[in-house]
């Protein structure tokens, strides 16, 4: 697993099929800050799908590249190996190919909850995941190799509880079925944070008492479950650990197939502020968080905001930049074809400054260019992507690409007073809202 040698300007990509969320928002926002920390460029390109995402958006671009779970297709991959440049997947294993993968020490984080419980006396522990996820199943593989060596252990198949999502009401089901079996297990490992939730509440209202273990640290857990031990996978770790990886294969250092970060353990505390501190102290965004003017003004205005955006056909796209300046210096609107070779280009159709929205639709020739070099700084005078910090939405409408939606910012801060998480859930609201407007059109289209 080698590469040229490190170049002087780094730009890391990172592909994720969200940006926001516990696991997935946290990890792309440290990678964020870890990139300004370091004077990167950074670009993180939203792919809203797992395994199918194939437009090589920018790829000619980056220095490195880093997939969360598999928020691409194994072809592009395998296209971004081919060009020479670093890839690293965090959480999901895209063998045959030569890609590290980096994550949570699963191993050492299942012995660590299952050592746990059994210093608590408990000798029957259940378990609940999703298996169709990658760190789930390898959690379970673990936890059902510490049951079978464990010589007192009375956990078996009956104590196996698969969920089809990693979400609280795949939590509620599971207890659900607990109940009614009669399950006798005195403590339940749940391969993910909000399953354990779901779980917790339902057999508190059971009046059953259980010890329950969560994967994540979520921040809701310390507020709506705080008696649940939780998993922390040290996700600022992993993301430190995936830039790690990318500036070892640029120097042509040997890299481990599995690069893996130790997990730590939560306990409910009787102090409820240290508890609530323990589940935010690596949190990116904590200080903005922490000022309520800002998170009221998110919180309350999503709806009305971004309807007003998609009521005006994007035209008061930028009119949400105030609270998101950091990140929305200069946007680009484009559509996609495709070009030679079956090759995604993408057309301009409107670029937004601060002040105001331009046209670019009735351009002769269009403004166009390939997926792999897409975007340019500049073009007649009009500013369009490639900042310091760069976000890509792209488009799909009744599951095709319709075109891409792109960010640029100017600032190279660790520390802003803009939240990239409120950004991303704004933006992503508005490209879902016209994804269904433009499908409506079609289909109302169509049926005349």
């Amino acid at each position: 697993m080698t590469s040229a040698s490190q170049p002087d300007n780094q730009h890391i990509a990172v592909f994720s099929p969200y940006l926001q969320g516990f696991y997935l928002g946290e990890i792309v926002d440290q990678i964020r800050q870890l990139c300004s920390i370091n004077h990167y460029k950074f670009t993180a390109i939203r792919t809203d799908s797992l395994a199918t995402f194939d437009i090589p958006l920018g790829v000619s671009h980056f220095t490195g590249v880093i997939i969360l779970k598999n928020a691409i297709s194994p072809a592009l991959a395998d296209r971004i190996l081919t060009m020479g440049i670093p890839v690293v997947s965090i959480a999901y294993d895209y063998y045959p190919l030569e890609i590290p993968v980096v994550g949570c020490d699963n191993e050492q984080a299942v012995a660590l909850a299952y050592n746990y419980l059994k210093e608590l006396g408990h000798n029957q522990i259940a378990y609940v995941g999703d298996f169709s996820q990658y760190d789930l199943r390898k959690r379970f593989e673990y936890f059902g190799k510490l049951c079978d060596q464990d010589k007192d252990s009375n956990s078996d198949l009956d104590t196996f509880y698969p969920v089809d999502n990693s979400l609280y009401r795949g939590g509620l089901n599971a207890a659900k079925a607990f109940l009614k079996r009669g399950d006798t297990s005195t403590a339940v490992i749940c391969g993910a944070g909000l399953t354990a939730i779901g779980f917790y509440e339902k057999i508190n209202k059971s009046n059953r008492k259980i010890d329950v273990v969560g994967f994540d640290a979520t921040s809701i857990t310390p507020i709506y479950a705080p008696n649940i031990i939780a998993v922390d996978q040290n996700l600022h770790l992993i993301a430190h650990k995936a830039l790690a990886v990318i500036k070892n294969i640029q120097q042509q250092e040997e890299v481990q197939r599995e690069e893996q970060v130790p997990a730590r353990l939560i306990l409910p505390n009787e102090n409820k502020d240290a508890t609530l501190n323990d589940y935010m102290v690596t949190c990116t965004e904590k200080n903005i968080f922490a000022n309520p003017n800002y998170a009221k003004a998110l919180i309350t205005n999503n709806y009305e905001w971004t309807k007003q955006i998609i009521d005006s056909n994007l035209d008061e796209l930028m009119s949400i930049y105030p609270v998101f300046r950091d990140f929305m210096q200069a946007g680009l609107l484009c559509r996609t074809k495709l070009g030679a070779n079956n090759e995604t280009q993408l057309v301009a159709t409107r670029a937004y400054t601060e002040s105001e929205t331009i046209n670019l639709g009735s351009m002769d020739p269009p403004l166009s260019f390939s997926a792999d070099t897409y975007p340019v700084e500049k073009h007649n005078s009009h500013i369009f992507i490639e900042g310091m910090i760069n976000t890509h939405f792209p488009i799909t409408v009744g599951g095709k690409n319709w075109g891409v939606l792109s960010f640029s910012g100017p600032a190279n801060l660790a520390e802003t007073n803009s939240s990239y998480m409120g950004f991303t859930s704004y933006v992503d609201t508005v490209t879902q809202n016209l994804a269904h407007v433009l499908l409506a059109k079609t289909v109302l289209k169509t049926s005349e």
